[in-house]
């Protein structure tokens, strides 16, 4: 019994912290990392309301000198997650902030594209994530090949 609960708290912590590590971005610099209440309150406060998961990251990083942040959260089931991602998804035709949705495949990744903020911003589920990628420079594409390649090769 007492080995059922030691696997069962390792296994917990592992998957917690597989599921709130930023990625390294290849050529680029991680300025900084948030997970636990502090992405979760960054999180909740871009969609003006709290957000159900189970865990999220916000990380800051600098390629080539541009700024980019990646807000990640992680749901319990791929459902949730979807859930998620339509909620997100079905907001932007009809947005203030972000204009010219444009959907993408790349890495076998569904992505969608908008611009706004004064940066270009791209949005995908995989698995039981959500991820945000918002950056500026000259091409913000190249950018997110680095994260859905990462992500591809972590999988």
């Amino acid at each position: 019994m007492r080995l059922k609960i030691i696997f069962a708290v390792v296994f917990t912590l592992t998957a917690i912290s597989v599921f709130a590590a930023a990625p390294a971005l290849p050529g680029c610099e991680t300025v900084s990392v948030k997970t636990g209440k502090d992405a979760a309150r960054d999180i909740a406060r871009l969609h003006g309301r709290d957000i159900e998961f189970e865990s999220s990251y916000v990380a800051e990083y600098k390629c080539g000198g541009d700024p980019v942040i990646i807000w990640a959260s992680f749901s319990k089931t791929k459902n949730e997650a979807k859930s998620l991602f339509k909620l997100m998804d079905d907001k932007m035709p009809t947005s203030q902030a972000f204009r010219n949705l444009m959907r993408m495949k790349t890495d076998g990744f569904d992505v969608a594209y908008v611009t706004g903020m004064g940066m270009d911003n791209y949005y995908f589920p995989d698995g039981k994530g959500n991820y945000w990628l918002a950056a500026t420079g000259r091409d913000t594409f190249s950018i997110l090949k680095k994260l859905t390649g990462t992500l591809k090769q972590s999988r």
